[in-house]
């Protein structure tokens, strides 16, 4: 399902704010260039909503690493992050998503051919 209107909008936010919350986690980290722009790529992907479940789950384990390998109110951040990711990932994109436009609702049309007509 790909729900629009407010629930899909707030869909869109929850997935704005966990790409950004990635971002701030991974950006300022002391990591290599290509684990920075692998978590890069990952929070542009789910804002826009392209492969969003998939991407969800990958910054919940990000998140999750992030928080047994912290300590204080970083870890609890990390944590609250991780449920908020891991949440995302099992409601779904949203109708305001690249997702929703490739695999959203279908319009279906029977026709009648065949030995159904009317002599």
């Amino acid at each position: 399902m790909f729900p629009t209107g407010q629930p899909g909008i707030a869909l869109l936010f929850l997935r704005a704010s966990v790409a950004a919350t990635l971002l701030f986690a991974v950006l300022p980290a002391p990591f290599t260039l290509s684990l920075k722009l692998a978590g890069a790529v990952i929070a542009l992907a789910l804002l826009v909503g392209i492969a969003s479940s998939v991407c969800a789950a990958l910054c919940c384990i990000a998140e999750l690493a992030f928080m047994l390998t912290s300590s204080g109110t970083v870890a609890i951040c990390s944590g609250l992050a991780a449920l908020i990711s891991l949440a995302l990932a099992l409601l779904g994109p949203g109708g305001y998503s690249v997702d929703a436009r490739a695999f959203g609702r279908r319009r279906i049309i029977f026709t009648r051919h065949g030995g159904d007509e009317e002599r």
